[in-house]
């Protein structure tokens, strides 16, 4: 049954990202949260964007910042370039009032810094932050246990550029605590 849901959730993504067109980055994410914020089969849903810097002729992730959750409340109205208007977050204006469930969930996190462990792909012990540097460095999703025991999934989302695969964001995904996380369940997160 929730194969069904996820291919339904997945397809909205598509059409509403197509038909209704994204005008940035922000507004991009600020769809996809949207749209994943109505589906049981995901509680929450955290999106950072990778900065990337060119070394040696390639990109590499520098940092990522956060750039939208199902949390975020009192969105701020902007208008775009093409006169139309886009929902963001303002820090100070809009609120996002994350569950004490939840790792730290810094505005920015420092990609150069070498302190975190990358040896699994899978982080099942509670920790006090999101194993972002283990999906960016594996390019590989990442299952970790939160502090409530509750189980998220960090995404890591690529995109074409100049013809190249290059990583652009990190989607931390919930998981139904009523769902077992089998291969079916698992597979959703890799689309």
């Amino acid at each position: 049954m929730y194969c069904v849901r996820h291919t339904v959730t997945v397809k909205s993504l598509m059409i509403r990202y197509i038909h209704i067109g994204a005008r940035s980055i922000a507004h991009a994410c600020r769809l996809i949260t949207t749209v994943l914020q109505e589906d049981v089969g995901i509680p929450f849903v955290i999106l950072y964007l990778i900065e990337n810097q060119i070394v040696d002729s390639e990109y590499k992730p520098k940092s990522v910042r956060l750039e939208a959750t199902t949390f975020d409340r009192d969105l701020v109205p902007v208008k775009s370039m093409d006169g139309t208007e886009e929902y963001m977050y303002f820090p100070g204006q809009s609120s996002r009032d994350l569950p004490n469930y939840l790792f730290d969930t810094p505005d920015l996190i420092d990609l150069t810094d070498s302190e975190e462990d990358i040896d699994s792909t899978t982080a099942h012990t509670v920790s006090e932050h999101w194993p972002i540097k283990l999906a960016i460095s594996s390019n590989q999703n990442v299952i970790t246990r939160l502090r409530d025991n509750s189980t998220a999934v960090l995404c890591p989302i690529t995109s074409l550029v100049d013809g190249k695969s290059l990583l652009t964001a990190v989607m931390i995904c919930g998981v139904n605590k009523h769902w077992v996380l089998d291969q079916e369940y698992k597979e959703f997160f890799q689309v």
